[in-house]
């Protein structure tokens, strides 16, 4: 095999391994944030992955300028908008919540045989005290398939044979508390802070099966 064809067919492959088998559509977030105008996940920037076309890599709002908005506009807000909270800590919300939906549609000839869902994030905690939390759903077509902590998520559902389309929620609340209890008593001195700091759902595919043939009537 020459040179040229040699690079001819490891691009080939590549291409092929890379081929996009699902499409991504009606991809919407519904911000519950306690402000009422910031935005924590973020559709509008939300897209597959160049790596993984059958992976949508969901986006996150950024700053007060805000790269999405809610209603229409975005107002400068006393929270950020990134997927993040605080407490004993400036301008910062202590609680946050979104839920992010898209659809997934398998190409001609394919069906979905996986939804894959990662999500992971993190916080600290002050030394004098102070505590984050935060839990995440996940339901495919209005049925649960995950409940468990916002800032590690890595899980897959099998889907029956011949699904071909599939609606995937995403929806997360996370917290921060600044109270610390001394003796007993509740004392107001700590400090915490979390934010989630990605989220991905893909599909993986595989044929259809074909059509058994039958025989025509006699």
């Amino acid at each position: 095999m020459t040179t040229k064809l040699l690079i001819a067919a490891v691009a080939f492959i590549g291409t092929f391994a890379q081929a996009q088998t699902v499409t991504f559509t009606d991809t919407h977030d519904d911000s519950t944030a306690t402000n009422g105008t910031c935005q924590d996940y973020c559709s509008a920037t939300s897209a597959p992955d160049p790596a993984n076309p059958n992976r949508l890599v969901v986006g996150f709002g950024f700053g007060n300028q805000g790269s999405c908005t809610v209603g229409g506009f975005s107002a400068n807000c006393w929270s950020d908008q990134a997927f993040h909270v605080g407490a004993g800590i400036p301008f910062l919300a202590n609680t946050r919540s979104d839920r992010i939906c898209t659809t997934i549609t398998a190409v001609e000839g394919e069906q979905i045989s996986r939804i894959v869902v990662g999500q992971f994030g993190g916080g600290t905690r002050g030394a004098r005290g102070g505590s984050f939390s935060g839990s995440t759903t996940v339901h495919i077509d209005n049925t649960l398939f995950f409940l468990g902590n916002a800032f590690s998520v890595s899980t897959a559902q099998d889907l029956p044979p011949g699904y071909t389309r599939a609606e995937v929620c995403v929806a997360t609340t996370i917290s921060a508390t600044n109270v610390n209890f001394v003796n007993g008593r509740r004392v107001i001195i700590g400090s915490a802070e979390a934010r989630i700091s990605s989220l991905t759902i893909a599909a993986e595919t595989e044929p259809l099966p074909e059509p058994i043939p039958t025989e025509p009537a006699r």
